[in-house]
């Protein structure tokens, strides 16, 4: 079984960050859209849907994995 840190590092860096910042995952605070906004110097809905895309891709793997 893979640990979650290990899906989670087959992101691209991107996806990952998002990832981890949003569900506060690892040790980090939960942040919002906002702040993730303000950070990557993108609007709310484009963090929105790279982090759709991220969850996409982690669903993807699992049910890949046979975890579906």
């Amino acid at each position: 079984m893979q640990s979650l840190e290990k899906l989670v590092d087959t992101l691209s860096p991107k996806h990952r960050d998002i990832i981890v910042r949003r569900y506060g995952l690892f040790g980090q605070e939960r942040e919002t859209l906002a702040d993730l906004s303000d950070d990557y110097q993108l609007s709310k809905e484009r963090i929105r849907q790279l982090q759709k895309e991220g969850l996409q891709k982690l669903k993807s793997k699992l049910s890949f994995d046979g975890w579906d």
